[in-house]
């Protein structure tokens, strides 16, 4: 027990440095599970914008403009939601996030290949060549980026530390699948193979060190979760308003009046609590009547 306990305060020690407060872990799990619908089609939009640019900066075998592609896009927040999920458990951030990346990697191969079929050279040059076959080094780049991608997740108000993770995870990822995309649109097969088999490779690292990071700062089954849906809360308040209504009368036959249930129910869920309560003391004295005789 107390070893337990000493490693749950040196894991909160460690979320205080980093930038993460303990009692705010649920926030950090709260803002991944909430996105508007103009964050979903502003993500769309600038995974297809960076797709475009990076596909193009291949092509013309220019690392600048890889690199401002990778700028714009925005795949560290489903790669880095996915691995929260798995260390806190929970299912609906992990079915959620990974449904993203699927449909990133779908849309990014499928760019990659159209604008490939468009585009009046197909030259294989350096900057093609070399994402088609992975390496121990490739390897290292994607541990250290899912290493700033919790980071930047555990302190969200650092813009910097968000934009420089964000780069470093889309370097390691965006490329791979435009390269694949390019092996598709000139039906070369070892380009598109090789360019997967280094996505996947680095996508499961990033998943994997993620998870480990967050697991090892206190993000858990059960330790992290938001609390749960309003209604529920609003279900008790009204089952317990009418327990204490009927509680607070000596006998049954006098049930609560309007205004004892109005007084006894939150304000939250007044209307709800107040017709229950009033229904309960109803049928308590419709019970009374054939005693009372």
């Amino acid at each position: 027990m107390k070893t337990v306990e000493a490693v749950r305060a040196l894991q909160d020690r460690l979320a205080s440095l980093l930038g993460c407060e303990p009692k705010s872990r649920a926030d950090v799990i709260a803002s991944m599970l909430q996105r508007t619908p103009r964050e979903i089609f502003g993500y769309w939009l600038q995974l297809s914008i960076a797709a475009g640019i990076a596909l193009l900066g291949l092509v013309l075998g220019s690392t600048a403009v890889i690199i401002g592609a990778m700028l714009v896009a925005p795949l560290m927040g489903p790669i880095v939601g996915l691995g929260m999920g798995l260390a806190a458990g929970s299912t609906v951030l992990v079915l959620r996030a990974a449904g993203r990346v699927l449909g990133s990697v779908a849309v990014v191969v499928a760019i990659g290949a159209g604008l490939t079929k468009v585009i009046p050279f197909h030259e294989i040059n350096a900057e093609i060549a070399a994402r088609t076959t992975p390496t121990a080094l490739d390897l290292g780049i994607a541990v250290f980026c899912a290493m700033a991608g919790v980071f930047a997740t555990l302190r969200p108000s650092s813009d910097v530390a968000s934009t420089a993770a964000g780069t470093s995870i889309g370097i390691s990822l965006v490329p791979p699948l435009c390269v694949s995309g390019y092996g598709l649109g000139t039906s070369a097969a070892p380009i598109a193979v090789g360019a997967a088999l280094l996505f996947l490779t680095n996508l499961a690292a990033i998943i994997f060190v993620s998870t480990l990071s967050f697991a090892a700062i206190g993000f858990r089954a059960g330790g992290g979760h938001p609390p749960g849906p309003r209604r529920d809360s609003t279900e008790g308040a009204v089952g317990s308003c009418t327990a204490r209504s009927r509680a607070a009368s000596p006998r049954a036959s006098d049930g609560p009046s309007a205004a004892g249930c109005a007084s006894s129910c939150p304000s939250s869920s007044s209307v709800r609590c107040t017709a229950r309560c009033a229904a309960g003391s109803i049928e308590s004295r419709g019970r009374s009547r054939p005693e009372a005789r």
